[in-house]
């Protein structure tokens, strides 16, 4: 199947599930759904969208108490994606976009703190680590 296909069989899709999950039936409210699940090391979690000015996203996030940073960056992540956010990071890297993706790029403070549409913590302009 087309890639391009397969991408809008996936949106319409959402879409459906959206509008029977939604609690809001308003059409200017953003329904952002969250699918809690237990750590496990060994496998990644399933990555979390927020299709662009779709007012609907799914989180994927951790049910525990370590994450809640984490997964509160992820849904904040995802929510302004909704309304037209762009990510400000590499999609085949996942690394920040130099100067966009860092918080503060012009100050070595900014090295301390993470963009949140990139949801990373740049130690330089080709590495970073995730944001708890």
């Amino acid at each position: 199947m087309p890639v391009f296909l397969s991408i809008m069989l996936r949106s319409l899709w959402l879409r459906l599930w959206a509008y029977q999950h939604a609690v809001e039936s308003d059409k200017r409210s953003i329904n952002i759904f969250v699918r809690y699940q237990q750590v496990d090391e060994s496998t990644r979690l399933a990555h979390s969208l927020g299709p662009q000015k779709d007012l609907i996203g799914v989180v994927n996030a951790y049910a525990t108490d370590e994450y809640p940073a984490r997964n509160n960056m992820v849904i904040a992540h995802e929510l302004l994606h909704t309304v037209g956010a762009p990510g400000k990071y590499d999609l085949s890297t996942e690394q920040p976009i130099y100067p966009d993706g860092f918080a503060k790029p012009s100050d070595n403070d900014g090295r301390s703190k993470a963009e949140i549409m990139v949801e990373r913590i740049p130690l330089n302009e080709r590495e970073s680590v995730i944001s708890e």
